[in-house]
């Protein structure tokens, strides 16, 4: 018997419905894990995260560590107990002089003219690393920050014991002096609950704190002024917060869902909810890229055997993917110090017990299908976990707008392949119908069909497949979804469902 009509899907730009009912969700939407939206429109498995092969890193000397990673020029920044950098060209790291006392608490990099300077929260100092040296920087008697940025002609960051409190560096008639901090040079932001958070924005500093956000703009010493702007709602941690490329501000706050703030008011993301999202991170979780327009966020989850959560943010849509490995951060925390770095290319580091190695990984965020062991920074999996990454996805609930009872009778689906490298690796897809309000029944899942092929029958730059199946014994119901629980290697294209109706019940 024929079809009496087709579902399509292949408009996928609506990104993921989190905790919208499937039934209220767009059309364009979809839910699913490690899949992302390609600029082809094809909807893709995500290239995995690449171990970056490093030499000359001491292993870990803190649980959990490492307490410092970012990103300087064309290097990778790794704090273990001293600091590191790290080529990319070369991978060796090179120790960039010493701390006075060892580093055991998170370290917060910032530049100024393409300088180096580094607070350790541990004891507050300041430092300056130029040519590969540490060098002291001295602050005003009593001052510890907690912080540090360069906003405009200025390095400037929260006292400890006055964290409402900024000191900023020296402005002088011959310009910056980034290595000068003044008994007096200081201003007071808001109450006397601490700042956790600065992102400059414009001609202002937008300073978070757990009780909201404030604008500090003006001549810093001269005429300053201070404008509380949003109450509620504030950055938790100045590790989970990161200023993005269209002059907004990305932040997690004690609501498990992303926050964004434009400078004027809050915005929550709801529908894209971690369960028990906590900031237990040793390092930044929130930053921008500097190409691609992606934001990119990682959530714990409250049972420590699932795996970490990272959501990334592109084109207005989300999608939602989970990490073999427990990150203990990402870098760049702040995008303007991004740009040496090879393009649609950001950088993490695991989480590390005493005595570990560091171990930093590459993520690939622009490749546009999946990874491949050629791939400088991507891979066809995560560091090396086997199998090819798993993608996910369920379509929307689609109900009948007439309220007639419908039976799914043939799938096709139409999709890109490509080869991974690894011997005897497989390209699959596996799909099973989800009838949904059954004639006096419930939900079921059909069984699972499933296309199974060796990847090194797909071209490196991918090749057009499709696949036809047939489906029948699940009964009418009012609607269905087609749920995707496998796809490996490839990216869908277009989904298409022809339906037969029940024109009356007997």
């Amino acid at each position: 018997m024929g079809a009496d009509f087709v579902v399509r899907w292949d408009d996928w730009s609506g990104g993921e419905y989190g905790v919208t009912d499937p039934a209220f969700s767009e059309s364009n939407q979809w839910s699913g894990q490690n899949i992302m939206l390609y600029e082809s429109g094809l909807l893709g498995v995500r290239p995995g995260m690449k171990l970056f092969a490093t030499t000359g890193l001491p292993a870990a000397t803190t649980a959990p560590g490492p307490v410092g990673f970012d990103v300087y020029d064309e290097s990778l920044i790794a704090v273990v107990d001293n600091p590191y950098r790290v080529p990319l060209a070369t991978g060796t790291a090179i120790q960039m002089g010493s701390y006075p006392v060892a580093a055991t608490k998170f370290v917060r990099f910032s530049q100024a003219d393409g300088v180096l300077y580094s607070v350790t929260t541990q004891d507050g100092k300041l430092y300056k690393h130029e040519n590969d040296t540490t060098v002291p920087i001295t602050l005003p008697a009593g001052v510890a920050l907690t912080d540090l940025t360069r906003w405009g002609y200025y390095l400037i960051g929260p006292d400890r014991d006055k964290p409402w409190r900024l000191y900023f560096s020296k402005v002088s008639e011959a310009g910056p002096e980034f290595d000068v901090w003044e008994d007096n040079a200081y201003v007071d932001v808001g109450s006397n609950l601490g700042i956790n958070t600065m992102v400059p924005m414009f001609n202002s500093l937008l300073c978070g704190k757990k009780s909201g956000w404030w604008a500090l703009s003006g001549v810093l010493g001269d005429n300053p002024y201070v404008r509380h702007v949003e109450m509620g709602n504030g950055p938790v941690d100045g590790r989970a917060a990161a200023g993005t490329t269209d002059n907004r501000v990305l932040y997690w706050s004690t609501e498990k869902v992303p926050h964004w703030f434009n400078g004027e008011s809050v915005y929550l993301d709801e529908k894209y909810r971690i369960a028990g999202y906590q900031t237990g991170f040793p390092l930044d979780t929130v930053i921008a890229t500097p190409t691609g327009r992606r934001m990119l966020m990682l959530g714990k989850p409250t049972d420590v055997d699932d795996p970490e959560s990272l959501l990334i943010q592109q084109r207005g849509s989300w999608s939602a993917h989970a990490l073999d490995d427990k990150l203990a951060g990402l870098a760049p925390q702040d995008v303007r110090h991004g740009y040496g770095l090879p393009d649609g290319v950001i950088f993490g580091v695991n989480e590390t017990d005493v005595t570990d190695p560091i171990e930093i990984v590459s993520f690939e965020h622009d490749l546009q299908r999946p990874g491949h062991t050629d791939d400088l920074w991507a891979a066809p999996n995560d560091q090396g976990a086997v199998g090819l990454i798993n993608g996910a996805l369920v379509t929307p609930a689609w109900f009948d707008a007439q309220g007639r009872m419908v039976m799914v009778r043939n799938i096709q689906i139409q999709f890109r392949k490509w080869t991974s490298g690894i011997p005897d690796s497989l390209n699959e897809l596996h799909v099973k119908v989800r009838p949904l309000a059954r004639w006096q029944a419930g939900t079921i899942n059909t069984d699972t069909q499933m296309w199974t092929e060796p990847s090194e029958r797909a071209a490196g730059n991918g090749v057009d497949d499709s696949w036809s199946m047939n489906f029948g014994s699940q009964g009418y119901a009012l609607g269905f979804q087609i749920e995707i629980p496998r796809m490996r290697g490839i990216a869908i294209r277009e989904i298409n469902v022809s339906c037969e109706v029940r024109s009356r019940r007997s």
